[in-house]
């Protein structure tokens, strides 16, 4: 019975872990200004396919991962050569895990330092950190993971009459580990390093209103769309 039950929070344990991992760089856009503030609402959708193991199975399974979830962000230019920021989010059981019972939360937060630029070129250092919380609604099933993130980012600035914006590319490496309790009191984990890169570009409409796009690939897509305010 014990192992049938651990079976079973394995299988939510690889889940959280790829929804978790899938989610990475949210945080992470373009160096602001000095002084300048953004606020917005982030929307990501995903969809993959994992391959997991059960407890002393060598046979592999496959499940097909679909989510989709909302994050609040902020970003602030404390000088024109870095740029600090945050987010946050919480997604309902039936979202993440389709029909499990429970909460998934997210804090991150991200630091870029600008290393060259030029009239219309920069290449900043990104290093984003963030934590996922799974919240079971039965006791002794959470989990925990952390997740770092390290980019090379080149942006460019552009405008064109009362619109601007940047685009930016850049490789990541991150590296995330998951920590599951288990029942009997045994713990999980599952530590992984990847790479993979981003891609992204936004507009600001009147110096103050924006919309932005990120794609992103580690092991598999994901695409970001967000609306901010600058202030």
């Amino acid at each position: 019975m014990i192992r049938a039950r651990a079976g079973v929070f394995m299988i939510l344990a690889v889940v959280t872990l790829a929804l978790a991992s899938s989610s990475r760089g949210d945080t992470l856009g373009p160096l602001l200004p000095k002084g300048t503030m953004e606020g917005g609402i982030a929307s990501r959708s995903i969809d993959r396919t994992v391959t997991y193991s059960m407890f002393l199975e060598i046979q592999s399974h496959e499940t097909r991962i679909e989510q989709h979830d909302i994050a609040a962000f902020g970003r602030y230019g404390v000088t024109s050569n870095a740029t600090v920021s945050f987010e946050l989010s919480a997604t309902p059981g039936d979202v993440a895990f389709e029909e499990a019972n429970g909460q998934l939360y997210l804090v991150g937060g991200a630091v870029q330092l600008g290393i060259w630029s030029d009239i219309h070129y920069t290449l900043s250092f990104g290093f984003h950190y963030a934590s996922f919380f799974w919240r079971n609604d039965d006791p002794g099933k959470d989990l925990e993971e952390q997740l770092l993130e390290f980019t090379f980012q080149l942006q460019r600035s552009w405008s064109l009459g009362q619109t601007a914006g940047d685009v930016w590319i850049a490789p990541m490496v991150s590296h995330f580990s998951l920590e599951a309790q288990l029942p009997a009191n045994d713990t999980y984990q599952e530590p992984e390093d990847a790479t993979g890169g981003l891609i992204g570009g936004n507009a600001r409409f009147y110096e103050h209103v924006g919309a932005e796009l990120q794609f992103l690939w580690i092991e598999t897509s994901e695409l970001r769309v967000a609306v901010f305010y600058r202030f």
